[in-house]
Parts: C-alpha cells; structure tokens; sequence
C-alpha cells in the first residue's frame, strides 16, 4: 500500500511522540542495511537513545556525526527522520546509540480506508504460537491486535513482516473470520504488547463483512 509523504512540524525541533518499547527502522550511513532497533528514551529536544538489536562490528561506524535515518510505524501511520550519532555505549551483548534529537518528521499516511475503534476477542496464530487477545481498531485493510504480556521474563517470537492467521467474530455474522495477515509495527506499554496488521488474503466475503461493520459502527457513532 502507497502512501503519501508528508512534511510535518518544521521546528524549531519537533515533538517525536515514541512509546518506550516501540521498533525502529534504522539506516546508518556507510552501511548497507536497515538495522532494527528498539526506543529507550530521550531528553526532550535534546537526544534520543536508541538500543540496536543483533548487530556486530557497527560500532565501527558510529562516529559522532554519522548521518541515520529512523522511521517507525504509530496508530497506522509510518514517520521518519533524520539524525546524528552524538555518542554510543557498547556492553557485553548491549549496543545503545544515542542520536540528535531531530528538527523535522516526515509522515507517510498508510490509511485509505475509514477505521474504526473497537474491543472485539480476536486470536493471531502462527506455526509458532497462538495468542489470545483484542482488536482494539479494524478496517478493510487491517487493524491493531493488543494482548497482556503473561510475564516480564516471556518472550513471544512475533517478527516484523512474519505472516500470521487473525481469528476474529463480528457481531452479527455467524462463524469466525479468519484472514491472513502481515505484522507491519510491533510496540509494548507495559505489559500490554500492540500489534499492528494488514491484511495480505481476504476472502470476498470476510472483506464485505467488515466493511458493513465498520460502515454501521461509523454510522452509530456519528449519530446525534
């Protein structure tokens, strides 16, 4: 799905608005790919710190000055920016970098279709797991699937792009719907773990389901 670029908030810096927890998408300069990275935290219109995941030797090329790009998925909606290396602190098997808090943010609209807030039971399964959760928004092009971490220690092995199966019930429509989907952001609050889905194969019937269900909601809530 194409989205628009958007040039948003000029300066004089930029509020980036980043749950802790979120994944990052980085590209450093001199080198070839997009590095994965989760957000720790900032000092306001002053530095953020990041932590890289699953690199080694990038140390290297972490000079003060070395140009990065960051972009990062939000409530449907891809940012990105541009930053700085200001400094890095490397331990054991621990890379955080921290980085330029940036002057501008670049924002790519990935909605086209209307969406909706809801609270509906919903399961995503892989080969690998089976986790039981909530939709907490839906459209005909995806939706934002939340569910309770069991504990701090757990981990769970859902990847960025991975394919999985949604298993949701509509109300007013017998059976589940079930939809093949790609998980497009991943970001945690808490122990509540938020995962951002598109629908990569949907039935002709399953996409008519939701578009009624997001097109009677939307009409309930505008109501007057």
């Amino acid at each position: 799905m194409n989205g628009e670029k958007v040039m948003t908030k000029n300066g004089p810096k930029s509020r980036v608005s980043l749950e802790f927890g979120a994944t990052l998408m980085t590209k450093f300069e001199e080198v070839q790919k997009t590095l994965k990275a989760v957000f720790v935290g900032l000092e306001p219109r002053s530095y953020l710190v990041i932590r890289l995941l699953g690199v080694g030797g990038i140390q290297d090329f972490l000079y003060e000055g070395t140009r990065v790009v960051v972009k990062y998925v939000s409530a449907g909606v891809v940012y990105g920016f541009h930053s700085t290396v200001v400094g890095y602190f490397f331990r054991k098997n621990m890379l955080l970098v921290l980085l330029s808090y940036p002057e501008t943010i670049e924002t790519y609209e990935l909605r086209k279709e209307q969406r909706i807030a809801c609270y509906i039971p919903a399961t995503i399964i892989s080969p690998e797991f089976r986790v039981n959760g909530f939709l907490l928004d839906i459209s005909s092009s995806g939706g934002r699937f939340a569910f309770p971490q069991s504990s701090p220690k757990s981990k769970l092995s859902i990847q960025l792009e991975q394919l999985v199966t949604l298993s949701f019930q509509l109300l007013g429509v017998e059976g589940p719907q079930d939809s093949v989907c790609r998980v497009r952001s991943l970001s945690q609050e808490g122990r509540t773990i938020s995962v951002g889905l598109q629908f990569e194969k949907v039935e002709e019937p399953i996409e008519e389901n939701i578009r009624n269900y997001v097109e009677q909601v939307s009409q309930f809530l505008t109501e007057k």
